[in-house]
């Protein structure tokens, strides 16, 4: 694929960081990603210790899933030669508001990811 799309998908899955590999997979080389996530995880479909940026106020991150996202998205490049997710820009904190019934909806603040699969990674 030359682009993908993932909205609220990070934190709705059993393994975020598989999610990021398989992304890096099915994209051709220089194809980039698109992700927006609120971080709103939930044990029972995530499990605690995969939770990216763990769930803790008291690791190096403070419990703040950005920098680790951060982290891993630089990291990976340097570190493997399978297809990776190099960071191209971010947004933190884009207000968007979900709609659960008509007297109620859930605001989030959502980060933003533009990342981009290497070029000089071959399939």
């Amino acid at each position: 694929f030359a682009r993908t799309v993932g909205m609220n998908v990070l934190d709705s899955v059993g393994s975020p960081q598989s999610l990021l590999s398989s992304i890096a997979r099915v994209l051709q080389p220089d194809g980039s990603a698109l992700l927006a996530c609120p971080y709103d995880w939930t044990a029972t479909v995530t499990p605690i210790e995969a939770w990216i940026g763990g769930h803790s106020q008291r690791n190096q991150a403070a419990g703040e899933c950005a920098p680790w996202l951060r982290q891993l998205l630089n990291a990976a490049n340097a570190n493997t030669t399978e297809p990776a997710l190099q960071l191209v820009s971010e947004l933190d904190g884009l207000p968007w508001t979900v709609r659960l019934h008509d007297r109620s909806s859930m605001r989030y603040r959502v980060h933003l990811v533009h990342a981009r699969r290497n070029a000089r990674e071959s399939r």
